[in-house]
């Protein structure tokens, strides 16, 4: 598995309101386009999706640590299999930073070509999180 992390992300936002937000996966589910996206499975811990491209796909949470970490799993392996885990640090009175960590499955031939992709989605996804 390939490895990604992303740009520590700041935040005016108290770690446990982000982690409040963020480990109940069907607040989580709200944020993809439903016209991609079509909820089969929702509950705060588990979500399954139909997606015209890859078919059925889903993650759940893993492990948790609370105000801190959200660990997240793939279910079957669509598109790849992957690991994420969010990591909240408070410095401050309303000042968390945010880093995103991917463990991914890509095949050989994807790795390079979307090596770029990947880091910067995961840039602005944390960014994403921090302006939440």
């Amino acid at each position: 598995m390939q490895k990604y992390e992303s740009k520590i992300a700041k935040s005016k936002r108290m770690a446990c309101d982000l982690y409040a937000r963020f480990s109940n996966l069907e607040e989580v589910a709200r944020m993809f386009p439903p016209d991609q996206f079509q909820p089969v499975e929702l509950s705060p811990d588990r979500c399954v999706f139909d997606n015209k491209q890859f078919g059925q796909i889903g993650f759940q949470i893993v492990d948790r640590e609370e105000n801190k970490t959200i660990k997240v799993a793939d279910i079957n392996g669509k598109p790849f299999n992957f690991f994420l885990w969010f990591q909240f640090k408070e410095v401050g009175s309303y000042d968390t930073r945010i880093r995103i960590t991917l463990h991914i499955g890509l095949p050989s031939i994807m790795k390079f070509a979307m090596k770029g992709k990947i880091q910067k989605a995961l840039d602005q996804f944390a960014e994403t999180i921090a302006q939440a």
